[in-house]
């Protein structure tokens, strides 16, 4: 796997991600405020700048989100695995502009969403897919923003999902994927902060 760093928002912000990942921008039209990169085994990795959620606080922010995706993807079913605050030692260097406020957070989360694609669950129950997602929110309060990086893992298919003819790996799947997620983590920079002006 050849990582390579990838200019988001124009430049605004950067991360490290697989080659082999496409901008997706090229094929359809994303949101202004998302950034998606997606390989041919349906593994995407998304950056997206939402307004901050003020009725969720710092400790609950990256279930608040993971939730909201829930409804999003109208899953089936979720389990949250696992959720962590990331440590100053271990947070990415991301530098307020303002050098008194240190109050920049980074949580992650992984969880498990029971999920179809487009409309194939109206069409049969055998459609819906085992999605890993990986998860962090970093969370900006003086600009009254919250960021999410997210990593999607497809870990099995249903039999009527048009995913069956990807080349699904499981374990090997999720562990590369878990690997990815980290280091666009702990690559991820801001380097434009007028982009929340």
């Amino acid at each position: 796997m050849v990582l390579e760093l990838r200019e988001l928002f124009g430049g605004a912000m950067s991360t490290e991600l697989p080659s082999e990942m496409l901008d997706m921008s090229n094929f359809r039209q994303i949101p202004d405020n998302q950034e998606v990169f997606a390989d041919t085994n349906d593994h995407s990795f998304i950056v997206e700048i939402v307004e901050m959620a003020e009725n969720a606080g710092d400790q609950s922010i990256v279930e608040y989100h993971f939730k909201q995706l829930v409804q999003d993807n109208e899953a089936a079913d979720y389990n949250i695995l696992e959720r962590e605050t990331v440590s100053e030692a271990d947070k990415p260097v991301i530098k307020s502009p303002n050098p008194s406020n240190s109050s920049i957070t980074i949580s992650t989360l992984t969880g498990v969403q029971t999920i179809a694609k487009f409309n194939e669950a109206t069409k049969s129950q055998d459609a819906y897919n085992q999605v890993v997602i990986f998860m962090a929110v970093v969370r900006i309060p003086e600009h009254t923003a919250d960021i999410l990086l997210t990593a999607n893992c497809p870990v099995s298919v249903g039999a009527d999902s048009s995913s069956t003819a990807l080349d699904i790996q499981g374990d090997r799947d999720l562990q590369g994927m878990h690997c990815l997620f980290q280091k666009a983590v702990n690559t991820f920079r801001i380097k434009d902060w007028s982009l929340f002006a």
